[in-house]
């Protein structure tokens, strides 16, 4: 009887092993890519989130006087103790906002984004999530 291991034996482990680790690049492989898609869902809820918080708290100070397109919506506000005209509206991929002379870029968006007017309201979509924006008086 001999000591040891035959050649057959050691390719054979080999082979086990080389798909074990093949199995585990994989899986790991597979979770990084879907740890990075939610990191990147997270970063771009949280954007749109902060978006929709900002133009509520402008909507909250609105004094009427609403205008809007497909690409805007305007209205007017009461901003710093002052009546201000406020608007909103898209300008290649990103969100506008202008108060007098103050013009700042609110988010950016992938796929697309605009101002739909729906029966007293105004439907604001940004890549494909949504608020709606009563109106009084258009």
């Amino acid at each position: 009887m001999r000591k040891g291991i035959s050649l057959i034996e050691m390719v054979v482990s080999l082979a086990v092993s080389a798909l074990l680790l093949i199995s585990i690049f994989k899986i790991v492989n597979m979770w990084l890519a879907m740890s990075s898609s939610i990191v990147q869902e997270t970063k771009t809820n949280m954007s749109l989130s902060r978006t929709f918080d900002i133009v509520e708290r402008d909507l909250n100070r609105s004094t009427g006087n609403f205008s809007w397109g497909v690409s805007f919506i305007s209205f007017d506000a009461i901003v710093d103790g002052q009546k201000k005209r406020i608007r909103y509206y898209v300008s290649g991929n990103r969100i506008m906002r202008r108060s007098g002379n103050s013009y700042n870029t609110v988010t950016e968006f992938r796929e697309s984004a605009g101002f739909f007017e729906e029966e007293g309201t105004v439907r604001f979509i940004i890549d494909k999530r949504e608020i709606l924006i009563g109106t009084k008086g258009g």
